[in-house]
């Protein structure tokens, strides 16, 4: 039976699983015969195996084998022969390092000569530098003999195809094998770096990795968007039903015992940052980030393909392998923005067109201002926005300031309501030295119920959406200085009724009420 020696000339890696290809030629007689194509993984999928070859061959049997304890090839037992033999002549020329060494002292010997023993001094350190030598030597070829048998019972310890050809003619043949693996995978990541000024770099990457239990050294290597494992069907829509909610207390937190363990990451990273500011002092040398070519894009009715560029190898059960995939230029509208109600802090951000996203679902991505890594964030592409806001960072030289000024009650007796009046102050202030524009939103509550009116009361100049009680401010601050803003409104309710608060929610589509969690409260409609 001849043996096909295979190596793996290129892997497709799915969300879930890779698709390998090996290739090996054996040269072959005319006739029917019977030939051994090895290089199955050891986590394959045997349902998958496939065999290509050359056209002309016919194929009479395939099935898998496994090898037996007997079945070592001649390639290897003439190995371990080798490696026998080597570690008898180190054990000789041991032994004759030994003797040369022990020889060299002539004080129990008689009957020797002055010249002999001049002579044999003077052979004396040739003769063991040049054992010394033959052992290193030696115990390097060792140790690559010790490898190459290690690989090769590797190899022959897997399944390997068993084919049953009729040869044509004498000549080389060519044989492919291709399997699934489902013990490699790929995960995108995503990176949006930014100056500050121009179009924001939408980068998408990704990290490979592999536990087939072999090394992929030297592979072309393709990713695919497509997961084999999820099938092609299309997804069952059950029916929904509706009852009525049992509430359930929220769990407490033990903050107690809580505090230690955030006091210890407190200190960590406190003491990576210590460390950080240490390396960053002691080496200042400009550098640039580095990035990989981008790999080949290329679109199909399922799935894409991104093919990386060149060979690659991938270490089996290793960190991965991370390979840029594509990068796009989006444009984007700077401003720096604050909503002072809920935190007291300027940020830089990014107002992009929903459209020129180069995503369509949400990913979680890095955010890189100035090469400096501010942190990550949601990027949630709904079509139903025209735009959306990606932070950039802190703002640091913009500081606002959020307080209440007062509230004024009155009750009108004559129509039983209870009047509150609420106003709010906002300042912010510029310690750039260039006028900086700011844009700030705040927002007054809105009446779900009839019996409920709120109404402005003073702007400041701000635009309010009444719908979603939004306002909002577009401030020019000259260098140095600062600008305020006031606001206020009144509510007037049922002195005998109590108010209740809730934020967030959408539209019903039906009804057209505020909703909060997944049904609309007053139609039951699922939102």
């Amino acid at each position: 039976m001849e043996s096909v020696k295979t190596k793996i000339e290129s892997v497709s890696v799915y969300r879930n699983g890779a698709e390998i290809r090996r290739k090996g030629t054996v040269h072959l007689s005319a006739g029917p015969q019977t030939v051994r194509i090895e290089g199955l993984g050891s986590s394959f999928d045997p349902d998958t195996v496939r065999v290509y070859a050359a056209a002309g061959l016919g194929c009479s049997d395939m099935r898998i084998v496994y090898p037996g304890p007997d079945d070592e090839s001649e390639e290897l037992r003439a190995l371990r022969d080798k490696f026998t033999l080597l570690d008898k002549r180190i054990e000789t020329a041991k032994l004759q390092l030994e003797l040369w060494k022990t020889n060299g002292d002539f004080t129990s010997k008689d009957g020797v000569s002055a010249g002999e023993v001049s002579d044999y001094i003077e052979k004396l350190p040739g003769r063991v530098m040049a054992l010394e030598e033959e052992l290193l030597a030696a115990a390097k070829e060792k140790k690559v003999l010790a490898k190459q048998i290690e690989d090769l019972s590797k190899g022959e310890a897997r399944p390997a195809m068993s084919v049953g050809i009729d040869v044509p003619a004498d000549g080389a043949y060519a044989f492919e094998l291709r399997y699934f693996n489902y013990s490699a995978y790929w995960q995108p990541l995503y990176e949006i770096r930014s100056d500050g000024k121009n179009a924001l770099d939408f980068r998408y990457r990704a990290k490979v990795s592999q536990t087939t239990g072999e090394d992929w050294k030297d592979v072309r290597m393709s990713l695919f968007t497509g997961d084999p494992a999820a099938g092609g069907m299309l997804p069952r829509l059950d029916p929904v039903y509706l009852d009525i909610l049992v509430p359930r207390p929220a769990p407490r937190v033990n903050y107690a015992a809580a505090a230690p363990a955030m006091g210890l990451m407190k200190a960590a990273v406190m003491e990576d940052t210590m460390a950080m500011e240490e390396a960053d002092a002691a080496y200042e040398a400009p550098v640039s980030r580095m990035t990989t070519a981008s790999a080949d894009v290329r679109t199909g009715e399922t799935m894409t393909e991104y093919a990386l560029p060149g060979l690659k190898t991938l270490a089996s059960g290793g960190d991965g392998l991370t390979a840029d995939l594509r990068s796009d230029a989006v444009p984007a509208e700077y401003r720096i923005a604050a909503v002072p109600s809920l935190d007291v802090s300027a940020y830089l951000t990014a107002r992009v067109k929903t459209s020129d996203l180069p995503v369509t679902s949400p990913v979680n991505a890095g955010i890189y201002l100035d090469d400096t890594y501010t942190g990550s964030l949601m990027v949630d592409p709904d079509p139903g926005e025209d735009h959306i806001d990606i932070t950039l960072g802190r703002e640091e030289r913009i500081g606002i300031r959020h307080r209440e000024l007062g509230r004024k009650t009155q009750n009108t007796l004559l129509k039983g309501l209870k009047v509150v009046e609420y106003t709010f102050e906002t300042t912010a202030a510029n310690r750039t030295d260039v006028p900086q524009k700011v844009f700030i939103r705040d927002h007054l509550p809105v009446s779900q119920n009839k019996d409920i009116t709120v109404e402005a009361l003073e702007l400041s100049g701000g635009s309010l959406e009444k719908e979603t009680g939004m306002i909002d401010w577009t401030v020019e601050i000259p260098a140095g200085g600062t600008k305020a803003l006031t606001f206020s409104y009144k509510v007037s309710r049922p002195k005998d009724k109590e108010i209740t608060r809730s934020s967030g929610g959408k539209t019903c589509p039906v009804c057209g009420a505020r909703v909060t969690g997944s049904f609309c409260p007053e139609c039951g409609t699922p939102v």
